[in-house]
């Protein structure tokens, strides 16, 4: 069985990896955990097969960008965990979006997940414009975030 979170648990592995924020947007009541197989091995492929088949592979400013990337990753997970036969029932996907100042002064849209590793909780940073697992924010980024949705 997957492992569920309340709102206020996820928020706190968040808040763990140095995230400054006071208003997060979580929509469900509890949460399952990807597994970071899935995420990783099925997930991610099928995301970037998704933007391909859409058209949406390529860069454009305003167009196809980063909050439009990170928006889509985390409602296709979300689709896929709703359709999902093993999802537990009436939870949401701990998959979700997170908006940011960069050090370079710009606001950075990313994706993020929540996922129980063998050392235990964390977040996964998700480049949802070529859909791989990325590095993460700089410390500073992380104080300078403005959004988080689930």
């Amino acid at each position: 069985m997957p492992t569920l979170l309340r709102p206020e648990e996820v928020i706190g592995v968040i808040e763990e990896e140095g995230v400054c924020l006071s208003d997060y947007h979580m929509r469900d009541s509890a949460y399952a955990l990807p597994d970071p197989k899935w995420l990783r091995n099925a997930f991610l492929p099928a995301y970037r097969e998704a933007q391909s088949a859409l058209g949406t592979v390529e860069y454009e400013e305003n167009r196809n960008d980063c909050d439009k990337y990170a928006r889509f990753l985390a409602w296709y997970a979300s689709l896929l965990h709703a359709r999902s036969k093993h999802a537990p029932v009436k939870t949401g996907l701990a998959v979700g979006e997170m908006v940011y100042v960069t050090d370079a002064g710009e606001p950075h849209d990313i994706a993020l997940a929540v996922v129980r590793e063998i050392a235990g909780l964390r977040v996964v940073w998700l480049d949802a414009q070529h859909g791989v697992e990325m590095a993460g924010p700089t410390e500073s980024e992380k104080e300078n975030v403005i959004y988080v949705a689930m």
